[in-house]
């Protein structure tokens, strides 16, 4: 015996439907049902991001952490990108809006760096230099010897038996090309290494260059250059009676020696330095 007719049967299928689908629909927002195709751009774009604030809402600590990480993961990157390149840019590009008052190159003194270190610190204050200005000490080079006939001298060892001339025919290029550039100022060493310099012309000569009260001053200091016409000239200040010597005893320097480049560009405060050397006033 049947209960229902067929009729009735799908009379209630379709009751049914009807329901299920009525409640789909109340779970929906009607926004949620609009499609964003039919939009203007910037309409879309802030449908969406309605849209996300939404669902962001609905989420929970840790799951609304990770959604945010993933979701905004590549602007992110793209972000710090931006900023290590701005500041790597930055700190490349700063030390070029300075302007150098004085530049001073050390050779062959392997003491970790505490004899430019004294240079650069007491000369920039002695010198009185502005915040824009700086006193530049390079204490990289590495040079050969050569005694008064130019014969090489046979290069020393430092301390953890490395032999010091690597890299020297390429310094000793760089120091002549400064000097040609008029870049470089000083030039400290040991005397043996300043021999070259002195033969090539590259230093001034000492009883020229000075003021006479300075010259004074430092003629026992003084060392000089016998070229091959048997001629000398001052072309050193021995640093023995320095500050340098007093104050930096980690100085490597045997014998420290130094050379004035004969085309300085800052001869006034070349001679600044070496009042400061020697304590003059």
């Amino acid at each position: 015996m049947k209960i229902f007719d067929e009729n009735e049967l799908k009379r209630l299928e379709g009751i049914e439907q009807e329901e299920r689908s009525n409640t789909e629909l109340k779970k929906k927002k009607p926004e949620d049902s609009l499609d964003l195709s039919s939009l203007s751009f910037s309409e879309q774009r802030k449908e969406h991001r309605k849209r996300e604030k939404e669902k962001i809402k609905k989420m929970k600590g840790k799951e609304r952490i990770y959604y945010l990480f993933q979701y905004y993961r590549s602007y992110l990157f793209i972000t710090l990108a931006i900023l290590a390149f701005l500041i790597i840019g930055a700190v490349l590009l700063y030390p070029e809006t300075f302007d150098t008052k004085l530049y001073v190159i050390i050779s062959n003194n392997l003491d970790d760096g505490q004899t430019g270190r004294y240079l650069e610190q007491n000369l920039t204050s002695y010198l009185n230099l502005a915040k824009k200005e700086k006193i530049m000490v390079n204490d990289s080079f590495l040079l050969k010897a050569y005694d008064e006939n130019g014969k090489e001298i046979e290069i020393p060892t430092d301390k953890n038996g490395m032999n010091m001339d690597y890299g020297s025919y390429e310094y000793m290029e760089k120091v002549i090309s400064m000097v040609q550039n008029k870049e470089l100022d000083i030039l400290i060493s040991d005397q043996e290494y300043l021999t070259y310099f002195a033969g090539s012309n590259s230093l001034a000569e000492l009883s020229s260059f000075l003021p006479a009260d300075l010259y004074e001053l430092l003629k026992d200091d003084l060392v000089t250059y016998r070229s091959s016409d048997k001629t000398e000239a001052f072309y050193g200040i021995s640093l023995k009676n320095s500050r340098l010597a007093k104050e930096v005893p980690e100085c490597a320097l045997k014998n420290p020696t130094l050379g004035i480049s004969v085309s300085a560009p800052h001869p006034e405060n070349v001679v600044k330095a070496l009042r400061f050397l020697f304590e003059q006033p």
